[in-house]
């Protein structure tokens, strides 16, 4: 009996260690394991959240990357377009320039007479209005105004008068033409709003 009784001695301090040990797992699960769980699952969100954000980063910064290749081209470009119609009148480089389109052209210019700046409606830009008188054989006077649309500056021709030639002369007689031109800048006129 003693061995049969020690054998019930030990099966139940075994499911009393048993009993304690479940009791044991059981309290360490509610007190570390499933608040961890959901600190992990909080963290696993998180780090979802800032993959998506780093992955957008990641696109903006490759569009940038590549508009950064452009940006050579796109200076050139506003370069040019300042250039077309820049900041301020610098009427004398046009004069300058003119000058030497009529130079080139073998013409003459009499007169170049720049009015008062204006405003061009539904655009940014001024005009400065010009009347120019010049002097030469048709064909040089035609490369002149050829050379006007040439010139680095953006120039609308707005009229055109010619006078002298007609029947019984050449290509060569000599011919005054009147020209009626507009140059622009991106300066506004005294008093405009922008």
């Amino acid at each position: 009996m003693s061995a049969a009784s020690s054998r019930i001695r030990i099966t139940r301090r075994s499911a009393l260690v048993g009993l304690v040990a479940v009791a044991v797992l059981v309290a360490w699960l509610f007190a570390f394991y499933f608040p961890q769980t959901r600190k992990l699952a909080a963290l696993g969100a998180q780090r979802t959240a800032l993959r998506s954000t780093v992955a957008a980063d990641e696109a903006r910064l490759a569009q940038l990357q590549n508009e950064a290749q452009h940006v050579t081209e796109i200076r050139t470009m506003y370069d040019r377009l300042h250039g077309y119609a820049p900041r301020t009148e610098q009427l004398y480089t046009y004069i300058r320039t003119i000058s030497g389109a009529a130079k080139s052209a073998g013409v003459t210019i009499t007169s170049l007479q720049p009015s008062p700046i204006e405003a061009v409606s539904g655009t940014a830009y001024s005009a400065i209005p010009i009347t120019a008188a010049i002097k030469g054989p048709y064909d040089r006077l035609l490369a002149f105004v050829k050379d006007l649309y040439d010139l680095p500056r953006l120039t609308d021709v707005n009229a055109l008068a010619v006078t002298g030639g007609g029947p019984g002369t050449s290509r060569s007689t000599i011919l005054t033409v009147s020209l009626q031109l507009a140059i622009f800048t991106s300066e506004k006129p005294a008093g405009a709003t922008s």
